[in-house]
């Protein structure tokens, strides 16, 4: 049995929630909601799950209904409830219902996966690759497959866990509301001999845009699109499981079948590739953005708003915010660059992070939960590790001496009674850089005041370095032999991210780096990771 992590208080809905000591929480129910509902994602398809509750009223002589997964049951009179159950048609979520308390805290909750993991597992052991496609031998037709006249057309087919009605005790399991699937979440890896996901950003001096990140994935007879019904756009996603942790989401942009002569060993090959969000947004194209009132301009967080919310439903988090002041724009450009130029404005950067969340930070990260390092064994529990490879390499182009800031604004033409572009070019130059090296010039797009750009691009030449820095590390989470503990080494390198503050040190020098790229190589017994990284020197216009 594997113990999993628990959900977040992010993952409660339903009731406004507290976190307390001890991991408890405090939960009221907001007006409207009927019961608190705790959501626990990534777990695997196919695999047994449980879970156990305990919660407290504040008074007993209240008789609640607790609702794990499948089962539901009725409790009372408290003032302390406590139940568990265990499952193996949970899905790839499970979900909580706490029934009849208003407000309430929730004591204890554990989740567990009764699958076992080896003492030093391989990374077939850890992980999951799912895909969300139609179900295999469900009674329906599919497309392409099966003939007119034979079968009914599939209109999906019903929850495994659901009730059917003279069948079913009440306050057992939770009753069918009509609800049927004709997709669900399945796991893919089985047939995978090998995975690569890339994810990060490009470097253009300090500025840093957002790149497409990808997932790919080769099978061996097996994930024929004509057998599984996987097409162009199904969502896919890879999981580090045993920490419920998303190492890619994205949907499917390209598969190719190659088949192999008959009578070989291989009857085909299927090659798979996903991208993630960025794709979507790099696809969507956006007409300017403006305030809908004044002069068009707004602050530029409600801009930020402005330009997601031309993405429906694509959600979001903003980890800092910025008191900048945007003008209109009639810029007609993809919404990816939309983000590049607003994010560029205040020197910041945009990502799309594991679970495919647009993520988006005015300032670095400073702080570095991972050393790694050439000077002493992992440690990889007390955030060390041995790297085995790095590059180290100083550039010319690295002493940047000329910027030019390409400023997308917009002013308002009285005669035509329309917005107009007024779009500018300036260039601010580092005469000591450019005498003693020549120096690289940078061009940035961005979405200022005029009154800021100057200053925005005398920032990016205060913000550039050239000292000899790390280019990119090679770490091994698994391989045949080793290393020692690669439960907790494939744990690590599930997290890793773009724009995620690194320690590094070596000869004796270190350095505090921020990764650029992420790049997995994986195998069914081997996990190789490659960061690329770029200085992370604190900005001198931060405190």
């Amino acid at each position: 049995m594997t113990t999993l992590p628990s959900p977040s208080i992010t993952d409660y809905t339903g009731a406004t929630c507290q976190p307390l000591s001890g991991g408890r929480v405090r939960f009221t129910l907001t007006p409207g909601s009927s019961a608190l509902t705790i959501t626990v994602p990534n777990l695997v398809p196919g695999h047994r799950i449980g879970a156990q509750i305990r919660v407290r009223a504040d008074k007993p002589g209240k008789t609640i209904v607790i609702r794990i997964g499948n089962q539901a049951h009725t409790y009372g009179p408290g003032p302390i409830y406590t139940t568990s159950a265990e499952n193996s048609d949970m899905g790839t979520e499970l979900a909580i219902d706490v029934a009849g308390l208003q407000t309430g805290i929730i004591d204890a909750l554990t989740v567990w996966d009764r699958t076992d993991i080896p003492a030093n597992p391989r990374p077939c052991d850890v992980l999951s690759l799912q895909a969300l496609y139609p179900i295999q031998g469900s009674a329906g037709l599919r497309w392409n497959t099966d003939r007119w006249n034979r079968q009914a057309w599939t209109r999906g087919v019903p929850r495994p866990w659901a009730l059917a009605w003279n069948r079913n005790a009440w306050d057992t399991r939770a009753w069918n509301q009509g609800e049927s699937v004709a997709d669900q979440w399945q796991d893919i890896l089985g047939p995978c001999t090998d995975l690569t996901v890339t994810r990060g950003v490009t470097t253009n001096g300090p500025a840093m845009s957002a790149t497409v990140g990808t997932l790919t994935a080769h099978a061996i007879n097996a994930l024929s699109p004509r057998a599984t019904g996987l097409h162009h756009g199904t969502p896919i996603r890879l999981i580090h499981w045993p920490t419920r942790t998303a190492i890619y989401t994205g949907v499917i942009t390209d598969l190719t079948i190659t088949p192999h002569k008959p009578g070989s060993r291989v009857d085909y090959e299927v090659t798979l590739t996903a991208s993630d969000n960025v794709a979507r947004l790099a696809a969507i194209t956006r007409y300017g953005a403006k305030a809908d009132g004044g002069n068009g301009s707004e602050t530029w967080t409600a801009r930020l708003d402005r330009l997601i919310k031309s993405a429906p439903d694509l959600p979001y988090r903003i980890h800092d915010t910025a008191t900048q002041t945007v003008p209109p724009t009639v810029w007609e450009t993809s919404l990816a660059k939309h983000l590049d130029a607003l994010t560029a404005s205040v020197l910041g950067s945009w990502t799309v992070d594991r679970d495919g969340t647009v993520s988006i930070r005015v300032t670095r990260p400073r702080s570095a939960a991972i050393t790694l390092t050439d000077a002493e064994a992992s440690a990889i529990r007390s955030g060390i590790w041995s790297y085995t490879d790095i590059n180290v390499a100083w550039n010319s182009s690295d002493a940047l001496a000329h910027v030019t800031i390409n400023n997308h604004a917009a002013k308002w033409d009285t005669a035509n009674s329309e917005w107009t572009a007024d779009d500018t070019e300036t260039t601010v130059d580092d005469p000591t850089a450019a005498a003693a090296w020549g120096g690289s010039a940078i061009s940035i797009d961005a979405t200022l005041p005029a009154a800021d750009v100057e200053r925005t691009a005398r920032l990016y030449l205060a913000a550039a370095r050239a000292d000899p820095a790390p280019s990119s590390v090679s770490l091994v989470a698994a391989h045949d032999a080793g290393p020692a503990d690669r439960g907790a080494h494939m744990a690590v390198a599930a997290t890793f991210d773009p724009i995620q503050a690194i320690n590094i040190e070596w000869r004796g020098e270190d350095a505090l780096a921020l990764i650029t790229q992420v790049t997995h190589t994986i195998t069914p017994t081997a996990w190789k990771t490659r960061l690329n990284v770029t200085n992370n020197q604190y900005r001198k216009d931060q405190p």
